[in-house]
């Protein structure tokens, strides 16, 4: 569990700073979203392990990625939907990926992620667990 937990907390936070330093807004409102999300991880692993002072900073990290999507929430964009930012985002993620222009509605974006966790599964298949 702790390993699965790991591997999350690099995922989430190595991807969120990548997109945290884009030029485009839109792609740093999307990487302080998924920052904020992967915060919980966050909490949770330094609470049980007592690094009481990386649990006080990760209370701080939530306060500035709230902080971050409430500054660049697309309300704030003249003509910015949800979207757009999420195709924003993918863009960012997968530049080469033709289907990302063809994000319409939210089921596109299901069916889109839908597809990229399949090719996750292909090339890194599930261990079985020995316990």
């Amino acid at each position: 569990m702790e390993d699965l937990i790991q591997g999350i907390i690099l995922g989430v936070s190595g991807s969120s700073i990548w997109l945290m330093t884009a030029k485009d807004r839109r792609v740093q409102l999307g990487g302080c979203i998924i920052a904020l999300l992967g915060q919980p991880f966050w909490l949770y692993t330094t609470w049980v392990n007592d690094q009481w002072g990386m649990f006080v900073l990760a209370l701080i990290f939530v306060l500035s990625f709230a902080k971050g999507i409430w500054i660049r929430w697309p309300g704030k964009q003249k003509g910015m939907t949800s979207a757009d930012v999420v195709k924003t985002m993918l863009r960012e993620l997968y530049p080469d990926d033709q289907a990302v222009e063809k994000i319409a509605t939210p089921e596109d974006v299901h069916k889109f992620v839908q597809e990229k966790v399949a090719d996750i599964k292909r090339i890194w298949p599930e261990e079985e667990n020995d316990e």
